[in-house]
């Protein structure tokens, strides 16, 4: 669903098992001033069809707000909106996975990213790859606390430390924040620059150090 004051819509086609959305909620500093070329755009598909499916908007009238459920509805497009899936039931417990894909740039690179990246429903497969790459990471520390909690700490800090910045670059273009459009070149956000020069800067250059001259060549970009 889309945020209160924050224009948004999704498409639902294949039945019921895909789902093409996208809000205008932006929560980057850049925020403070309008953007209206921003959109966060959402592709999902589930592992089965549901049976029953259907759409819900926020609407305001003189009497006040209230909201407008239409069953099998496809579209919708409002300031507050979302959907409803319903499920078949089962006298045994299963599980119904959801795959789901992110793009700030076009529709057409949701679908090439949930294609290319997450191709089978295999979320223990999925789940060790990613758990690899961490640990990937993770093995060029070693922690000599003898105490597990400080080891846990540490982990943790680290852990958020590679979380930022974000590359949102996809496939050689990005949104930019600085000028609300599509361009060409890399883009990094979230790069808070306060004190992170001092220490995050300098421990992402030795657990990251293949992303910090794109890292670099975003903050031109910005400048530019």
């Amino acid at each position: 669903n889309t945020a209160t004051n924050q224009l948004g819509g999704l498409t639902i086609s294949d039945g019921g098992q895909t789902v093409v959305a996208w809000n205008t909620d932006n929560t980057d500093w850049y925020r403070s001033k309008p953007m209206p070329g921003f959109r966060a755009r959402f592709r999902l598909e589930f592992s089965e069809k549901p049976v029953e499916f259907g759409t819900y908007r926020r609407v305001v009238t003189k009497e006040g707000v209230r909201t407008v459920a239409e069953a099998g509805a496809t579209t919708v497009e409002a300031d507050a909106c979302g959907a409803t899936f319903t499920f078949a039931q089962s006298p045994q417990v299963r599980t119904i996975f959801v795959k789901c894909s992110v793009s700030l740039v076009s529709d057409a690179n949701l679908k090439t990213f949930m294609d290319e990246e997450i191709v089978a429903w295999d979320f223990d497969g999925t789940l060790n790859e990613v758990q690899a790459a961490w640990n990937e990471k993770f093995s060029l520390l070693k922690f000599a606390a003898s105490d597990s909690d400080v080891t846990k700490t540490l982990a943790t800090a680290i852990y958020h430390a590679l979380q930022w910045p974000r590359d949102v670059t996809e496939f050689g273009r990005h949104y930019s924040p600085a000028t609300d459009e599509v361009r060409d070149g890399v883009m990094y956000t979230g790069q808070s620059m306060w004190d992170t020069y001092r220490a995050e800067n300098a421990l992402l250059g030795f657990l990251a150090p293949e992303r910090i001259g794109d890292m670099m060549r975003a903050l031109v970009t910005i400048a530019d």
